[in-house]
């Protein structure tokens, strides 16, 4: 239970890097445009 508990965080805070990320590039994307 606590190896799965610690892969769910470790999931999300990978998806909250890439989503920053991801929202990043959409603000740069829209500044050049």
């Amino acid at each position: 239970m606590l190896t799965a508990v610690g892969n769910l965080k470790e999931a999300q805070i990978r998806l909250a890097e890439i989503a920053s990320k991801v929202v990043s590039n959409l603000r740069q994307d829209g500044n050049n445009c």
